[in-house]
């Protein structure tokens, strides 16, 4: 008939369920940069590349369907899958040396990039000021290309700038022509080598 009695305390503890919408991003990116949003003050977030993964991730890399949870002491939410488009922007096909005459500006300069991405030119490897199209060329000088679509920049391709003179021009002349003649046969007193 004897009874011995013990007081415990219990502690509940509320993890909230994450709140987290798809992501897009241009490279590899940390998961710290991933927007989620409901976290509780004192406590983790933790991603994972599967939904039973037990290694958290730190990094994303590739277009995927990734998971994030929370963590509050022992206690963890449910895993919220989210997913994620990295959009890896390839460079930019241009030929290293280009060839100008005259007057030469941005516009004159060729690169060619994926279908809808827009080409933007620097005066610099490390410049983060867009030339103008109206801009000169300096004879001898590498300019760099980088295309931009949804958003995402890519690397840049360096272009080294040959400017040649421009040819003066041909001088009107009078030609007087007995019967038929190709107009291939004509000389116009041209500069030597011109065509």
């Amino acid at each position: 008939g004897c009874t011995v009695s013990k007081d415990y305390t219990f502690n509940s503890i509320d993890v909230p369920t994450p709140i987290v919408q798809n992501q897009n991003f241009c490279k590899v990116t940390p998961v710290v940069d991933v927007v989620v949003t409901n976290a509780p003050a004192n406590g983790t977030v933790n991603f994972y590349s599967t939904a039973t993964s037990t290694v958290a991730i730190n990094t994303i890399s590739t277009s995927n369907t990734y998971y994030v949870e929370f963590v509050v002491g022992n206690c963890k939410s449910a895993r919220v899958p989210f997913n994620v488009v990295v959009n890896n922007v390839g460079l930019p096909t241009a030929a290293f040396k280009q060839t100008l005459c005259g007057s030469a500006t941005v516009a004159n300069l060729q690169a060619t990039g994926l279908n809808g991405a827009r080409i933007v030119w620097y005066d610099s490897h490390a410049s983060t000021i867009a030339m103008a199209t109206t801009d000169p060329l300096v004879d001898q000088k590498t300019y760099y290309a980088s295309q931009i679509i949804n958003g995402c920049e890519s690397a840049r391709v360096g272009v080294l700038v040959n400017i040649g003179q421009a040819p003066t021009a041909l001088l009107p002349q009078s030609i007087s022509i007995c019967g038929a003649i190709n107009y291939g046969s004509v000389q116009l007193n041209q500069l030597p080598g011109s065509e």
